[in-house]
């Protein structure tokens, strides 16, 4: 059965380390899961390493979970935000916001299967991305239908008659599906994290500490901050280790911004660099809000209260929904990153 929302990250991309004939492979990645079927088959020519290979794989499921999902689970929260999910529509609802709809991603569909008949293969990975799929074919349609019914006000006709009768069926789907979403969130995560760990000590040996590490030093230290402070509720934050993991966020964003200010020419070949430093000291300034209200024991209001874990939880300072949308905020522009004309000796 649909549940309240569970914060869903989004999910950093790794492109291919710079090595010969990798140029194309980084080129496809770049344009997003349409092009994972065209990198799978350069992959059999190209130069790549097994990372590399895996760093296309994990594509094909991370634009599924960076789109398509988050769609669902905001459908999921607009219906949840005016219905009582356990007892289903009484026809007595004061408000009727409807869901939002979502048109079939084939775009995510194509782009899973290629990646899960890909290498390297991984049969856990590949059954929860079997799993998701199936799960997102199914529920998708039924938030569709619930869609056009709430919009075009048909339940004004029928005294809600289809609306209770959709409603056990898409609270079954919408439940599974985040069943399936947070399974695969964690067998690609786990994945992404190690790959995360490997290429940034590859990056450091192959470049030094330029441009390119800078940036994937950066994410790092932003997830484990992120890691660091998922807690269900404020008070069980772990103070000492999420002001640790801050201050890491912090020295890594500090070194990042110093480089880019003396390698300005090397900063100018990477389209909107300076705003991905700026969307990451936005995170910061979230991060350290949450910090003090933690620190200072500031208790939420009733008005604040009432708006977390809903749509408008990200404007509640110091909140936890307010440091994940920072979060998916700087995962999104790391990944909108352009390195084709990067150059690590300038323009």
């Amino acid at each position: 059965m649909l549940r309240p929302r569970i914060y869903a990250p989004a999910l950093l991309l790794l492109l291919a380390l710079p090595a010969a004939g990798c140029d194309q492979i980084t080129d496809l990645l770049e344009k997003g899961a349409e092009a994972v079927g065209e990198a799978s088959n350069a992959a059999a020519t190209a130069d790549l390493t097994e990372d590399d290979k895996l760093g296309i794989k994990l594509q094909g499921y991370i634009d599924c979970i960076n789109g398509p999902s988050s769609s669902i689970l905001d459908a999921a929260d607009r219906y949840a935000s005016w219905v009582d999910i356990e007892n289903g529509i009484t026809g007595k609802e004061r408000n009727v916001y409807g869901i939002y709809d979502h048109e079939l991603n084939a775009t995510c569909v194509e782009g899973i299967a290629t990646a899960t008949a890909s290498e390297p293969h991984d049969e856990g990975l590949e059954k929860a991305g079997s799993e998701w799929l199936a799960a997102y074919k199914a529920v998708q349609p039924l938030i569709h239908d619930a869609y056009e019914y709430y919009d075009h006000e048909d339940y004004k006709d029928d005294a809600f008659a289809k609306g209770k009768e959709m409603h056990d069926p898409l609270a079954k789907a919408i439940g599974a599906f985040q069943d399936a979403d947070q399974a695969l969130r964690k067998a690609v995560g786990d994945q992404n994290d190690a790959l995360q760990v490997r290429r940034l000590d590859q990056l450091e040996k192959d470049e030094g500490r330029k441009l390119r590490f800078q940036q994937a030093n950066v994410m790092a230290q932003a997830k484990k901050l992120m890691a660091a402070g998922d807690a269900p509720t404020l008070e069980a934050l772990d103070l000492e280790r999420f002001d640790k993991a801050l201050k890491t966020f912090d020295a890594a964003l500090e070194e990042a911004d110093k480089y880019v200010k003396a390698n300005e020419a090397e900063a100018d070949t990477v389209m909107m660099f300076d705003s991905f430093i700026d969307t990451a000291e936005s995170y910061l300034k979230v991060s350290k809000d949450m910090m003090r209200r933690k620190r200072d024991n500031k208790p939420f209001t009733k008005s604040e209260l009432g708006r977390l874990g809903g749509s408008a939880g990200w404007m509640v300072e110091g909140s936890p929904d307010k440091v994940s949308r920072a979060y998916n905020d700087l995962v999104n522009r790391s990944n909108g990153l352009n390195w084709m004309s990067y150059n690590p000796n300038g323009r």
